[in-house]
């Protein structure tokens, strides 16, 4: 007996093991927001605010749950939930097929906005066969939709008409209105669910005797009428817009066999034979980025068991992405059986996911079950398994190509105990594939940072900013940051220089003019350790900044005050002050900058070229010519006067040329004096 407890216990406890993984880096994170007859949203008796504000607040559910791609329902019936010239609106957004908003909003390029502002993917979910879901409705349709325009293009089943996949026209029409969507939307992908051919009895007879292709059995032709379609989107996806990525959502059962090679393990519907979707084809022929089939069962489920049939679906992936659709909807459903009601049955699907190497993620249906939260299952996702940012996975067969690492990372620990990260933008680029769209924060406690490990992931920026702010620093403890780049497809680059937080916390830092020409720079300090020098630094632009003072560090354990007074005679307009402080290894951050107003210039001259090489002739053209003498004055960074003199005012051609071969490198500005005018100009000396 005791052996046989002890076997037990080792079985439990590799059976824990297996399933207790770490978060990956990468993983496909997805929710479906479901419209057809508003299941999830938009409620169609509310005005078009609302419907945006609800809209909102069913995204940032999702991206604090840790989502980070959304399957949106835009095209449910042949009609659309966004401005169209093709289909009309959908009833499911105004109540009125045909009847656009008022006022008027574009539902699609809003979400997508909305989306790209939290971070995730949108895809555009399309049923692309489904026309009229209950003929007893038609009657209200808009003498535009498809049914009433071609009703020829028809196939009745039941109460449901579908366009009819074995007419080229059919093929055509759905083309072209996926074609439509890539071109005037920024989608991330275009997804197509489990609608095609429908079960029942279909009466094609029609079609098949005008189109037969050389097919003899009825079920290859309309297979192949599908395979048609995926293969054409699909080519029109990488053409129109190389970027974007296709998918489909089967439901889960391929075929049923013993055979693995044919099917999997299970007796239940088949869509190879119901719904005539040769699944397992598109991904041979790579035809699908990926395949996120629905396996709506519970583990131990007779007949589709859940265990079973996520690695059949891992064997036959063909180096293309599968996500796991999962049942959030089942949850805790007293209609569903015991299985359901376990709080944990969710959380032991997401873990067997991640226990193959071809499943890439999952995704939930439907949103409103997750913002349910039954059973804690949100709570779980949101706590446990998506507690860290994730990276989507890459598509190495759609790009591979990283782009370039961002430069000049600054980090900067404010007076409030958060941190600034700075960077810039690696170098510019034609080709959308290679741009850098989006930024991978890392934060460790180590010189040498694990970009591996997803732990060391602080955030992903939503878009191509290029400053980060850290609010969950912890006292005295010594970080490292580092920063990617992320490209549309997710490739990352390598990391930028590694940062080093400085040992000390800035408390303030301040700029003020104590007179026409005098602003007293102060700051003050705590926790110094290790610092070297102050660097005060001042620029016209906000771009080019110039040093223009220094002060050694006091490093001492208690609160420390500095200034420093900049003369800034002859200068006007807008000033910008910056502290650097560096420590004794040669790292630095930078303060907030401060910005200074003095007297706006009168352009009386104009000074060509600013910036120059040593020795090169300065020129100064008159703009405005008048009686009253007009003269120069030549000063340095420091606000000493180096040369003056009169210019001639003999009208606006007249000039005058100086000679910079006495002067070094540096920053200097010219004072044009006349009458009460003054203008001030800097120049770059190389």
């Amino acid at each position: 007996m005791k052996k046989f407890l002890l076997f037990s216990l080792l079985v439990i406890l590799s059976s824990l093991n297996l399933y207790a993984q770490n978060s990956p880096k990468r993983e496909f994170r997805g929710a479906w927001i479901a419209t057809y007859t508003n299941i999830d949203w938009p409620n169609k008796t509310q005005t078009p605010q609302q419907q945006r504000d609800a809209f909102i607040v069913i995204a940032n559910h999702h991206q604090q749950t840790g989502m980070n791609a959304l399957f949106i329902q835009v095209r449910s019936q042949a009609d659309a939930m966004y401005e169209s010239a093709i289909e009309p609106w959908s009833a499911d957004l105004t109540g009125t097929q045909g009847l656009p908003p008022n006022p008027f909003w574009d539902p699609m390029k809003f979400m997508v906005d909305e989306s790209h502002k939290r971070g995730m993917e949108f895809h555009a979910w399309i049923n692309p066969y489904r026309a009229v879901g209950n003929t007893a409705n038609l009657p209200n349709f808009s003498p535009t939709h498809v049914a009433k325009q071609h009703p020829e293009w028809m196939l009745t089943v039941g109460t449901l008409q579908i366009l009819n996949p074995g007419l080229a026209a059919v093929r055509d029409y759905v083309t072209s209105v996926i074609v439509d969507i890539l071109k005037r939307y920024d989608v991330d992908g275009i997804h197509f669910d489990d609608y095609f051919y429908p079960s029942g009895t279909i009466n094609d007879n029609d079609a098949f005797n005008a189109d037969p292709r050389g097919f003899t059995v009825r079920a290859d032709w309309r297979r192949d009428n599908i395979d048609l379609l995926i293969k054409r989107v699909y080519d029109s996806v990488k053409s129109i817009k190389p970027w974007v990525k296709f998918g489909v959502s089967p439901s889960g059962i391929y075929r049923n066999s013993t055979d693995p090679n044919i099917g999997s393990a299970t007796s239940g519907l088949e869509h190879y034979t119901t719904y005539y979707a040769d699944t397992k084809k598109w991904l041979q022929q790579g035809w699908v980025d990926y395949m996120c089939p629905q396996l709506y069962w519970y583990i131990g489920q007779p007949n589709a068991d859940y265990k079973l049939l996520v690695p059949w679906w891992n064997n036959i992936a063909n180096g293309r992405h599968i996500y796991i659709g999962m049942a959030g909807y089942k949850v805790a459903d007293p209609a569903q059986g015991a299985a359901w009601a376990l709080a944990s049955q969710i959380p032991d699907q997401v873990r067997m996911n991640r226990s193959y190497p071809n499943v890439f993620g999952q995704a939930i249906y439907n949103t409103t079950s997750v913002r349910s939260n039954k059973l804690g299952f949100r709570d779980s996702l949101r706590l446990n398994f998506y507690s860290t940012p994730a990276l989507l996975p890459t598509m190495a067969w759609r790009d591979s190509i990283a782009p370039q690492p961002p430069a000049n990372l600054t980090v900067t620990k404010l007076e409030n105990n958060s941190v600034v990260l700075n960077w810039f933008k690696p170098p510019a680029t034609e080709d959308e594939l290679d741009k850098a769209k989006r930024f991978v924060i890392y934060r460790s406690q180590s010189p040498v940072t694990d970009l591996s490990n997803a732990n060391n992931i602080l955030a992903i920026t939503p878009n191509d900013t290029t400053a980060y702010t850290d609010t969950t620093i912890a006292a005295d403890v010594n970080y490292y940051y580092t920063v990617t780049s992320l490209d549309r497809f997710q490739n990352e680059s390598l990391a930028a220089n590694t940062f080093e937080l400085l040992p000390l916390t800035l408390l303030e830092f301040t700029a003020n003019k104590t007179s026409e020409v005098n602003v007293k720079v102060q700051w003050s300090t705590a926790r110094e350790d290790r610092v070297k020098h102050y660097e005060i630094e001042r620029s016209l632009d906000a771009g080019n900044f110039l040093i223009v003072g220094k002060i050694v560090a006091r490093n001492s354990n208690r609160t420390e005050h500095y200034s420093f007074t900049d003369i800034t005679s002859g200068i006007t307009g807008t000033l910008y002050y910056r502290l650097k402080m560096v420590d004794k290894d040669g790292q630095f951050s930078y303060s907030q900058m401060k910005t200074i107003n003095k007297q706006q210039n009168d352009e009386m001259v104009k000074v060509f070229p600013t910036v120059l090489r040593r020795g090169q002739a300065l020129q100064l053209q008159v703009v405005t010519a008048g009686n009253n003498r007009m003269t120069y004055a030549l000063f340095d960074h420091l606000g000493r006067e180096l040369s003056n003199g009169v210019i001639p005012n003999t009208g606006t051609s007249n000039t005058r040329l100086i000679n910079t071969r006495n002067f070094s490198a540096g920053i200097y500005f010219i004072q044009i004096l006349q009458a009460n005018k003054k203008q001030s100009i800097q120049l770059v000396i190389q």
